[in-house]
Order: structure tokens, then C-alpha cells, then sequence
């Protein structure tokens, strides 16, 4: 059950996870120090009506720059990839055979989610301390 062929793209995605992880643990990668000058509060974003609104200012306004992006891609693969096959492996136990394709996508569709809002929530705790660790 562990190894059916209905978990290789959890895996996969866990793999990848997990190869970001070491890449930070051993690779040293995300320990740049940028120091950055101006405004890092993202609710107050000044907005240039000539310009418009910039790329830079809504990857500012979804908080990139605030944690390391590969530590919340490492996160997120990897919890994608165990929330996926834990989802599988209940469809399962609870219906006696495993999920179609509706069901597949249901549940690849729930796990992501629930990936990203974990993944996220965990990040906001840290805020803009993180990255002065």
C-alpha cells in the first residue's frame, strides 16, 4: 500500500522537498544578507497612479523577501507530498479501494491547499525576524 503506483507524484513532489531541504542544510544557499532601504511594510505600499502597480510591489504584498523562498518551497513540496499520500492511503482504509480520477483530483486539489495554508501560517509566525536569524 505504501508503494502503489497512485503515490508516485507525492513522492516525486516529497523528493523534491526534501532535496531542497538538503540543498539548504549542506549547499549554504539562502544565506545571503541583502540589506534593503524603504518601506517593508507591505499594508502600506504606495502606489504610483501613472505607473500603476509594479511586479515588484505585489511580490512585495504576498510577502516575498520576508523568509527565505526555498526553506517555504521545501516546506510546501514536502507537505504536499505527506499530505497527498496520507490523504490516498484514508480514501483507501475508508472506501476499501482507491480514489478515480474525480477523486484524485479532489484530493490533490485539498492537499495543495492545505499545503500552502500550513506552509504559509507557518512562515507568518516568523514575519520579517526570520531572515535576521
Amino acid at each position: 500500500m505504501l508503494f502503489h503506483l497512485i503515490h508516485i507524484p507525492y513522492w516525486i513532489v516529497l523528493g523534491m522537498g526534501v532535496l531542497l531541504f538538503l540543498t539548504v542544510i549542506f549547499g549554504d544557499v539562502g544565506n545571503e544578507e541583502v540589506e534593503l532601504e524603504g518601506n517593508t511594510d507591505p499594508l502600506e505600499v504606495e502606489v504610483d497612479l501613472e505607473e500603476g502597480i509594479s511586479f515588484l510591489t505585489i511580490l512585495h504584498w504576498l510577502g516575498v523577501g520576508r523568509a527565505p523562498l526555498i526553506l517555504l518551497l521545501a516546506l510546501d513540496f514536502s507537505l504536499l507530498g505527506v499530505l497527498g499520500w496520507f490523504f490516498n492511503v484514508l480514501f483507501y482504509l475508508l472506501r476499501g479501494s482507491w480514489p478515480g480520477v474525480m477523486g484524485s483530483g479532489v484530493i490533490a486539489i485539498a492537499a495543495l491547499l492545505l499545503a500552502l495554508i500550513t506552509g504559509g501560517s507557518v512562515f507568518a509566525a516568523f514575519g520579517t525576524d526570520f531572515c535576521a536569524v
